[in-house]
């Protein structure tokens, strides 16, 4: 449609023109984000970032409850009566 508006060359270009532009769009953003992607991989495998929940190394060596089932919820419950 374009080639009928426009002629042979000036279509081929624009299709050109238009098609590189998304490409490289496209091209860039894949870069950045997988650039970020390795500096987030790099950050946290050297120890940095966010501890999201739960407890660190420092708070299990001061007696912090565990995983293993230490401190947390202390009883109580459904009195079996419902």
């Amino acid at each position: 449609m374009l080639r009928a508006m426009l002629g042979r060359f000036p279509a081929a270009v624009l299709m050109g023109v238009a098609l590189g532009g998304l490409a490289w769009l496209l091209v860039a953003s894949m870069l950045i984000a997988g650039l970020a992607g390795l500096l987030a991989f790099v950050i946290v495998l050297l120890g940095g970032g966010a501890r999201f929940g739960g407890y660190g190394e420092a708070d299990l060596e001061a007696g912090a409850p565990s995983a293993a089932g230490e401190g947390g919820f202390g009883g109580g419950g459904a009195s079996g009566r419902w």
